[in-house]
């Protein structure tokens, strides 16, 4: 969020359908510079139409913060679980943590859809659910969207895991006499250059963990729709046989009212034929 902008004046400016977004802003812009307030209208006219993703994101902070709450929680877990795993120290469930933030990011990516439907908008459960990816990764991001103001500002792109070392490489280190610092340099660079491998191997790890949960996740999906598709073909195929069947009844009552038909035909061709005997007489002999 830019510096020196109250929230309070964002909020409203955020929650703003992307279409529309350019000219409140540049109204809102227009109405600081009147208040004198030249810095902040300076620093709203620099800022960017939001997506509509980011709009309803913005929609559901506003409208249901708790449910955003939950996901920054659930955010901030999950990054701590990661850098106590790298560092190989006591932290969160990693697991745990992985699916809390599974669950916050389906949840929250439901009220979006909504939110987008609500609008005009098709909603697209992959885009949603990439940008919340985003979101979870980057602490600012995620303060972004608690306020509702989500794309207010570009958030840092510091690597997250920077400078933690893992303990593997910390315990190896053993204390060494005072040294050049040419000779420090030249030492010390395999130790720095291991710690940065260990600490590439233990992110690559938790990577790994994470798309495979990931993979688990779509599996199920996958088998939940292959029973359901199941159970839709079986439900198809015993509709035509219905159908067929009440074919071949309505077939055998046709062919039924045919036969009646032409009995009764035959019946009232009887009927005249007595009928035209009975006017001529009986016969002389």
């Amino acid at each position: 969020m830019p510096e020196g902008v109250v929230v309070d004046t964002l909020r409203p400016l955020f929650a703003t359908p992307p279409p529309e977004f350019v000219a409140a802003r540049n109204a809102l812009a227009k109405e600081l510079r009147a208040a004198k307030d030249k810095d902040a209208a300076a620093l709203v006219s620099k800022l960017r139409r939001p997506g509509w993703v980011d709009w309803a994101l913005n929609a559901v902070a506003t409208d249901e913060a708790e449910l955003v709450g939950d996901f920054a929680d659930a955010a901030e877990v999950l990054r701590e679980a990661q850098a106590a795993s790298i560092e190989g120290r006591d932290g969160p469930d990693l697991r745990g943590a992985l699916r809390s933030l599974r669950d916050a990011t389906s949840a929250l990516g439901r009220r979006a859809g909504a939110a987008l439907a609500t609008a005009g908008r098709a909603p697209d459960t992959a885009e949603v659910a990439a940008r919340l990816g985003e979101v979870a990764a980057q602490p600012d991001a995620v303060a972004q969207l608690r306020l509702g103001v989500l794309g207010s500002a570009e958030p840092g792109d510091d690597d997250l895991f920077a400078g933690l070392v893992p303990a593997t490489s910390a315990r190896k280190a053993a204390p060494r006499a005072p040294a050049t610092r040419a000779g420090t340099r030249a030492a010390d660079a395999p130790a720095a250059d291991g710690a940065r491998a260990q600490a590439e191997a233990e992110r690559a790890a938790a990577e790994r963990e994470a798309e495979e949960a990931a993979e688990r996740e779509a599996a199920e999906r996958e088998a939940e729709r292959a029973a359901e598709r199941e159970r839709l073909d079986a439900a198809l195929a015993e509709a035509q046989a219905k159908r067929d069947q009440r074919a071949a009844e309505v077939e055998q009552a046709e062919a039924a009212l045919s036969t009646a038909r032409a009995a009764l035909k035959e019946a009232d061709a009887a009927v005249k034929e007595a009928g035209a005997r009975l006017r001529r007489g009986p016969r002389v002999r």
